[in-house]
C-alpha cells in the first residue's frame, strides 16, 4: 500500500511541476511587457518611479522564489550544522578531551579488510 502512495505522490509531484513551468512559460513574456510599460509610464511621469521599482522587485521575488527558497534553506542548513560543531567542540573542551583525534597507523591498518582494497568501475 505505501508504494501506490509513494507513486501516487510522485505522480502529483511531477504534475505540479509541470503544472509550475507552463505558468511560467505563459507569465515570462507578459512580465517582460509589464516591465517595459511600467518603465514607459514611469519616464512619462503617469505613475512614481517608487511603484515601477516595487513591481519590478515584486516580478523578481516571484519567479525567484524557488531559488530564494533553495538559499534560505542552505543557510539554515550551514547554521544548523555550525551549531552542532560548537556543540562537539565545547563538549571536548569541558571534558578536557583533544578536539580532534588522529587515529594511529594500527588504528588505520585495523580497519584494512583482510582481502584488501578493490576498486571496481560501476
Amino acid at each position: 500500500m505505501r508504494g501506490i502512495r509513494a507513486s501516487r505522490h510522485l505522480a502529483l509531484h511531477d504534475r505540479a511541476s509541470a503544472l509550475q513551468t507552463n505558468i511560467l512559460a505563459w507569465l515570462t513574456p507578459i512580465a517582460i511587457i509589464l516591465v517595459m510599460v511600467l518603465g514607459g509610464m514611469a519616464m512619462a511621469n503617469r505613475i512614481s518611479w517608487a511603484w515601477c521599482i516595487a513591481a519590478i522587485l515584486g516580478i523578481a521575488i516571484a519567479f525567484g522564489a524557488p531559488q530564494i527558497v533553495l538559499g534560505i534553506g542552505a543557510a539554515v542548513t550551514l547554521i544548523g550544522a555550525g551549531a552542532a560543531i560548537r556543540v562537539a567542540l565545547s563538549m571536548r573542551l569541558e571534558t578536557g578531551g583533544p578536539i580532534f583525534q588522529v587515529p594511529t597507523t594500527a588504528e588505520l591498518v585495523s580497519q584494512v579488510p583482510e582481502s584488501g582494497w578493490h576498486l571496481t568501475a560501476d
